[in-house]
């Protein structure tokens, strides 16, 4: 289970090298093999949670304990990160019936929402 769980994270996380304006969290640190905690700069994390619903995709913005209640994660705090970054923080955890094609999908639907953001960003520039 470990092995095939780190390898969607390490792919995963290999292909958000290629997307601008993503930060993982803790990514040298000892953890679950499972979970990537990522922060989608210009996005708070319930936006980004939503649009990636859009694309069939479940992730969450915390831990469960954290849920619903809006004040940025004490554990991003506690390692320093502001208010606006930790809020801006999405969890995904692979399960083990996910495959290399789910993280595929994944980081598409990350460009694309990547890709809208830009361009309303150019079309309020008008």
């Amino acid at each position: 289970r470990i092995v095939h769980l780190r390898s969607l994270r390490e792919q995963f996380e290999e292909g958000l090298t290629t997307l601008p304006g993503i930060n993982v969290f803790a990514q040298t640190a000892e953890r679950l093999p499972n979970t990537v905690q990522i922060a989608v700069s210009g996005f708070d994390g319930e936006a980004t949670v939503m649009e990636l619903d859009r694309h069939g995709i479940a992730v969450s913005s915390g831990s469960a304990c954290q849920s619903g209640s809006g004040k940025p994660s004490h554990v991003l705090k506690a390692m320093g990160l502001d208010d606006v970054t930790a809020r801006s923080a999405v969890r995904i955890s692979f399960g083990m019936s996910n495959t290399s094609a789910d993280v595929d999908k994944l980081l598409a639907a990350l460009q694309h929402i990547l890709k809208s953001r830009q361009t309303q960003a150019r079309a309020l520039a008008w």
